[in-house]
């Protein structure tokens, strides 16, 4: 049943969406909680939402790029499907905080980057075993 159900980018795409809505506004509410709870709030909203709409964009921008680069080789078209996700990841995620208000942006996006990128690299090379 879960090789059906990961056939599917849409479902993909959705089940890790709503993992990082649920994961990293936690997070940024524990991460601000010591600026008082109406900040707290603020940035569990911005980051969670942030979350749940980067993960739907960049997942499908990732299948988007993985797919164009049938022709280039593994290794290629690993590097080429993760760093330039990557590195949108890491300057949307510092400017949404910083225009949000956020107090402490890198202790709230810290995690989120290096899990997101663990992700991001995961799925890519998932990707490519799929079609092995």
């Amino acid at each position: 049943m879960y090789k059906r159900i990961i056939a599917f980018p849409l479902i993909r795409t959705l089940i890790s969406a709503v993992a990082g809505l649920c994961a990293y506004g936690a997070w940024a509410y524990l991460a601000n909680i010591g600026h008082g709870e109406s900040l707290a709030w603020r940035a569990a909203v911005t980051q969670g939402s942030y979350s749940f709409v980067i993960t739907l964009l960049l997942t499908s921008l990732i299948e988007y790029l993985f797919s164009r680069l049938q022709d280039t080789s593994r290794r290629r078209r690993f590097l080429l499907s993760t760093l330039p996700i990557c590195a949108l990841l890491y300057v949307s995620s510092w400017l949404v905080n910083y225009f949000a208000g956020t107090p402490n942006i890198l202790l709230t996006i810290l995690p989120g980057l290096i899990m997101s990128t663990v992700f991001i690299m995961s799925y890519v090379g998932s990707l490519l075993r799929m079609e092995v």
